[in-house]
C-alpha cells in the first residue's frame, strides 16, 4: 500500500491496529458512560455510605422498584473487581 510506504509503516505487520484502536473505542465509551452517570453514581454511593437514617432524609433516592438494593449491588461490584484483580 502506498499510504503505509509513504508513512515508513511498511514494516509494521498489523498496521493500521485495528485491535488497538477499537479497545481504545471501547474504552471511551466507557468512560463517556460514567461521566454522563456521574450524579446518579454519586447518588447511589452516598447512599451506601451514608448511616440510613441520614440517608433518607439527606436524599429521595429509593431503590424500592430496583431488582437488588444499592448497597448489595456496590458489594457485588466491589468482591467482583476484587476477584478479578485476585
Amino acid at each position: 500500500m502506498v499510504e503505509n510506504s509513504a508513512l515508513g509503516a511498511d514494516g509494521l505487520s498489523r498496521f493500521p491496529f485495528i485491535k488497538e484502536q477499537a479497545s481504545g473505542g471501547y474504552l471511551a465509551l466507557c468512560l463517556i458512560a460514567v461521566w454522563l452517570s456521574r450524579r446518579h453514581l454519586g447518588r447511589v454511593w452516598r447512599k451506601v455510605t451514608v448511616p440510613l437514617p441520614t440517608a433518607l432524609t439527606y436524599q429521595q433516592l429509593d431503590d424500592a422498584d430496583e431488582p437488588m438494593r444499592y448497597r448489595t449491588a456496590v458489594l457485588g461490584v466491589i468482591v467482583g473487581v476484587l476477584l478479578i484483580v485476585w
